[in-house]
């Protein structure tokens, strides 16, 4: 049975998560192309392949059709600017609260446009009540909802 690996990158770790799982026979690791990597997506493509490249589990993946893709989605990006969760940076708070990507950038939009956007210390410590309270991170909608009644 095949091993697939998917993370998001939260944290800023999860190119050496998906290089140690690499490393430890997965088959499939996901990454994302550069512009579009890092944060609550998936780790850098461009980083994963350059480490790979010199050893036995090089990707062959040249790196000059990583930056030609990058170039491309870099550019597309930006004709979505407007729908951009406006997450710049890492969080390794994510240990604490352990809020799945999607979720993430979801519960961050949602807080913003009910005003509490200087209160995202207070959201996120809702989240671990709500979470802890009825443990519904499986249902991501319901327990979003939940974070913000409690906020």
């Amino acid at each position: 049975m095949p091993i697939h690996i998917h993370s998001h990158d939260t944290a800023g770790i999860s190119a050496s998560s998906m290089l140690a799982c690499a490393a430890a026979g997965a088959d499939v690791v996901d990454v994302a192309i550069d512009s579009m990597s890092g944060t609550t997506s998936q780790p850098s493509m461009g980083a994963v392949c350059a480490a790979l490249e010199q050893t036995k589990l090089g990707t062959g993946i040249s790196h000059e059709n990583i930056q030609a893709l990058n170039l491309y989605w870099s550019n597309v990006r930006t004709l979505y600017q407007c729908f951009d969760a406006n997450v710049r940076s890492s969080d390794s708070g994510v240990f604490d609260h352990q809020m799945p990507g999607g979720q993430y950038t979801n519960l961050m939009f949602q807080s913003q446009q009910l005003g509490l956007s200087g209160q995202w210390k207070q959201v996120v410590k809702a989240y671990i009540d709500a979470n802890d309270l009825v443990s519904l991170s499986s249902y991501s909608g319901s327990l979003s909802v939940l974070t913000l009644l409690l906020s």
